[in-house]
């Protein structure tokens, strides 16, 4: 009799601990997470705003200095940017000389013509953003090409005018490659000697209003602007990144949405780290010796930690379970189930251009689980910054209209058009269509929300696929 009570006790009370533990967010906010304009023109459809903005306001509030943004506005911070390099043994360098490394490059590509287009190819690394840094200041145009492992590219591609060097085993990815007319230059990241001082008159500082091109399409100077200003704003005041941050750039290459990260670190500033390009350097060992606090990732590669549940004994997966139980019912777990998660209280991952790498409702509630951190999801499909993104607090998985995106970025405005969804990208012109023809295939749910279909490789030849978690 004892017994049976004692088993009813514990019963109650778990059922007491998952049924009324507190949400993290207000459902009624999850239900509402985008404002409709109340007035528009005869036959205008609704437009669609973040409620991060208050409603009637401009969005990201004046205008003006978004209009007027320029990547020379980062040049009078330079010297107060934080910037560190991980190695294969987990160690960590300050990187004290970025002007040096940025008049190394600007002086290999003086021979160019001012306001020409600079290919160029890197993973998300402090040289690939010194490259970056360096041909937008210069007056040119820096136009990203996908990094390829061992710098190899095929003979029907574009090649780079500048990528990174080869990777060594041993040494790393450590410095920068510029081919022009036939010669190559080898750019060290790393001097044997002490780092040089660097005037800020050996350093070209200009801007031509393009910031970059991507799959050829430019993006101009002031999209970067708004995406910077959206990102720092796109989640609550007491999860905006901040000094007391570092943030840990894990992207396999560079892209539009990566560069926007690094900037918005900077702007925020927080500190940046990246790790070099090694085959022995897992993301465990970095988040566990470096413990950084802001996580920035893809979606293939987040995917690699799904499997990981899989291996889970009686005990730890008594523990999942349960957090699977709180976590669907509003509530995440106190801590991450994942060595070197638990420094981590943002993970921010991103869709790439193929949809069928896209992270499902589901993956998204294990990693949840697994990492014991807030992850946001951004929509980011062949488009310069992200189109929408997951908030703080919405674990929501069942019983969606396909994969949450999230409501759309406080920069932009999200307009129905027939079958399509036309993207506005506050202050500027440009418009963005997401139809039923692109990949995207987004449809606008009642709550504000982006959501996408989900789309499924034969997962046994392409990647390990977890599916909805039941």
């Amino acid at each position: 009799m004892i017994v049976w009570l004692l088993i009813l006790v514990l019963v109650l009370a778990f059922y007491i601990y998952i049924e009324f533990t507190p949400k993290d967010v207000d459902p009624h906010f999850l239900t509402h997470q985008a404002a409709i304009t109340s007035t528009r023109i005869s036959g205008e459809t609704a437009v669609y705003r973040s409620l991060v903005n208050d409603h009637g306001r401009a969005l990201l509030g004046s205008a003006a200095p978004i209009n007027k943004f320029t990547l020379t506005h980062l040049w009078k911070d330079l010297d107060n940017f934080r910037i560190a390099h991980v190695n294969q043994t987990g160690t960590t360098h300050e990187i004290s000389d970025l002007k040096r490394l940025i008049r190394d490059v600007q002086q290999s590509i003086s021979t160019l013509e001012e306001g020409c287009r600079v290919p160029i190819s890197f993973g998300a690394s402090v040289e690939g953003m010194a490259v970056f840094l360096a041909v937008c200041f210069s007056g040119r145009v820096p136009v990203l090409l996908k990094a390829h492992t061992h710098g190899v590219h095929d003979e029907e591609e574009e090649q780079p005018i500048i990528s990174e060097v080869e990777y060594e085993f041993g040494s790393g990815s450590t410095g920068i490659n510029v081919l022009i007319n036939g010669e190559k230059k080898t750019i060290p990241l790393f001097l044997e000697k002490a780092a040089e001082q660097v005037s800020d008159s050996e350093i070209t500082i200009k801007s031509n209003g393009v910031a970059l091109v991507s799959n050829g399409t430019e993006i101009s100077e002031t999209d970067i602007g708004v995406s910077i200003a959206a990102q720092l704003t796109a989640v609550g005041v007491q999860h905006r990144w901040s000094k007391q941050d570092t943030v840990f750039m894990a992207p396999a290459s560079m892209t539009v949405n990566s560069i926007v990260m690094m900037l918005t670190a900077l702007s925020s500033g927080a500190a940046l780290l990246f790790a070099e390009t090694s085959p022995t350097l897992s993301a465990a060992t970095i988040l566990s010796q470096a413990k950084p606090t802001i996580m920035v990732s893809d979606d293939v590669s987040m995917r690699t930690l799904c499997k990981i549940a899989d291996d889970y004994r009686i005990f730890e997966w008594a523990q999942y379970f349960v957090r699977l139980l709180r976590l669907a019912k509003g509530k995440l777990g106190p801590t991450a189930m994942v060595d070197g998660f638990q420094y981590l209280r943002l993970v921010h991952t991103a869709t790439g251009p193929d949809p069928f790498q896209w992270l499902s409702n589901g993956e998204m509630s294990r990693l949840r689980i697994l990492t014991g951190t807030q992850l946001i999801h951004m929509y980011t499909p062949d488009s310069g910054m992200p189109i929408s993104q997951t908030s703080v607090g919405d674990y929501r998985s069942r019983k969606l209209p396909g994969v949450n995106m999230g409501p759309p970025l406080p920069g932009l405005e999200i307009k129905k058009k027939g079958k399509s969804l036309l993207v506005h990208k506050a202050n500027h012109e440009d418009y963005v269509a997401v139809s039923e023809d692109c990949s995207a295939n987004a449809k606008l749910g009642m709550d504000g929300c982006l959501y996408v279909p989900e789309k499924r490789h034969d997962f046994s030849m392409y990647y390990y696929y977890t599916g909805e978690l039941k």
